[in-house]
């Protein structure tokens, strides 16, 4: 739990399992029944299509890894966070704001730590100091097998891809791990979701988590 008056919802998964286009679709439906109560970010970055450090240090983390050591790549992501945290996430929360964030430290674990090897240690202690109480009140965790995710992108045309959906399968499976070792840890918040399911199913399952949770939220606030 954040510790705020609003609430965090945070989203994850590998590349490949639908997790953007699912959670995209949920925040524009609770931006209808919550008016004015929603917002959305990114991390890494803040918001698509914005000038600010966060977007720049995304653009460097997911188009120029090859140039960044992984304790580079590790403290980029760290940086970025605190900026998020400290200009985005805290001021929204404090205002009651229901926070829909698309990816956040769960990602740093599974993708640094169990991709990089990071120490698990080392990743909560630094991120710790920097979220400044942000933890999330849910997190949907859209599982789905490696090979599947592999398929998903390189079948998909539209999609631009970032260094690390460039990375070796066993990365991917490493990452994998990585989110299974957050579902185990974080078994309170997380969700999961079966992202070899329709679309349709998936996107429908999302908007009917994040419904029962918001409204056991609100009774109980």
């Amino acid at each position: 739990m954040s510790g705020y008056p609003g609430v965090l919802i945070t989203a994850e998964g590998l590349d490949g399992s639908g997790k953007t286009t699912a959670f995209d679709n949920a925040f524009e439906y609770f931006s209808k029944k919550y008016p004015n109560m929603l917002v959305r970010f990114r991390d890494p970055g803040s918001i698509k299509n914005l000038e600010d450090i966060c977007e720049e240090i995304r653009e460097m983390l997911l188009y120029h890894r090859k140039e960044n050591s992984n304790w580079t790549e590790f403290y980029l992501f760290v940086a970025s966070r605190a900026q998020l945290v400290d200009k985005y996430l805290v001021p929204n929360l404090k205002e009651g704001k229901i926070v829909f964030l698309d990816r956040f430290y769960d990602s740093t674990i599974a993708f640094q730590g169990f991709g990089n090897g990071i120490p698990i240690d080392t990743i909560l202690y630094d991120n710790g100091n920097v979220l400044q109480g942000t933890e999330p009140d849910l997190t949907l965790l859209y599982d789905l097998p490696v090979d599947i995710a592999l398929k998903r992108m390189a079948e998909d045309k539209n999609k631009k891809l970032t260094d690390f959906d460039k990375g070796t399968k066993d990365f991917h499976q490493r990452v994998w791990e990585g989110y299974q070792y957050v579902a185990d840890k974080y078994q309170d918040r997380v969700k999961i979701i079966d992202s070899t399911k329709p679309k349709k199913e998936v996107g429908d399952l999302t908007i009917k988590i994040i419904e029962e949770f918001l409204e056991n939220y609100f009774k109980a606030h």
